[in-house]
C-alpha cells in the first residue's frame, strides 16, 4: 500500500469560514466590544460603590491588567522574535497569538468590570482619553483577531519575508495601536487618581 506523502507546505490552519462569515463575525465582536464599552461606562455613571468595593475592584482592575496585558506583551514579543527569524518562527508565534487570545480577552473583560466600581472622573478630559484607550485596545483586539486569522492561510513553513507586505504592513500598524493604546489607559489610569 502507497502512502502519499505532502510534496506542498501545508497550511497553519485553514478556516472552513469564508471571507464575507469571517468579516460578519467581526463586525458582531466589534459591535459586542462597542455596547459592552457603553454598558460599563454608563453603569460606572449610576453606581456608588462603598470603600470595600472599591478595594476589591482594584484588585480585580490590577489581576486583569496582569493578565490581559501581560499576555500582550508576551503574544508581542513572541511575533517580533519570529519576525526578527528566531526561536521556532512565523507558524509557532502564530499559535502561541491564538493560544493567548482568551487570556487577552479573559483580562479585558476583568478591567472593564472592575473599572465600573473605580468611581472614574467622569469630569476629567483624561479620563475620556482613558476611557477612548480602551475602547480602542477592544476594537484593535477583534482586528488582531482578524489579522491572526488571514496569517494562519500562510503555509506552515512562511517565514516573515513571505507575508504579502499589506497584510504585514496591517499587523505591524496593528501591533503598535494596540502598545500605544494599552500604554495611554495604563500611564492615566496611574495618574489620574
Amino acid at each position: 500500500m502507497l502512502c502519499p506523502m505532502a510534496t506542498t507546505a501545508t497550511t497553519i490552519q485553514h478556516p472552513l469560514r469564508s471571507s464575507d462569515e469571517r468579516f460578519a463575525d467581526a463586525l458582531v465582536q466589534a459591535g459586542l466590544v462597542s455596547v459592552g464599552w457603553c454598558a460599563a461606562v454608563v453603569l460606572a455613571h449610576r453606581v456608588d460603590p462603598t470603600t470595600a468595593v472599591r478595594h476589591l475592584a482594584l484588585g480585580i482592575h490590577l489581576a486583569g491588567l496582569a493578565v490581559g496585558f501581560g499576555a500582550v506583551l508576551a503574544v508581542d514579543v513572541v511575533a517580533l522574535r519570529a519576525l526578527a527569524g528566531r526561536r521556532a518562527g512565523l507558524s509557532a508565534a502564530i499559535r502561541f497569538a491564538g493560544s493567548a487570545e482568551a487570556w487577552i480577552w479573559s483580562g479585558f473583560a476583568a478591567l472593564a468590570l472592575s473599572g465600573v466600581f473605580l468611581r472614574p472622573h467622569f469630569g476629567s478630559a483624561w479620563t475620556a482619553v482613558s476611557l477612548s484607550a480602551v475602547l480602542l485596545v477592544g476594537l484593535n483586539g477583534v482586528y488582531a483577531r482578524t489579522l491572526r486569522q488571514w496569517l494562519t492561510l500562510l503555509p506552515s513553513t512562511a517565514t516573515a519575508a513571505d507575508i504579502p507586505r499589506p497584510l504585514a504592513l496591517r499587523a505591524l500598524a496593528s501591533g503598535a495601536i494596540s502598545q500605544a493604546a494599552w500604554w495611554t489607559a495604563i500611564v492615566i489610569g496611574l495618574l489620574n487618581r
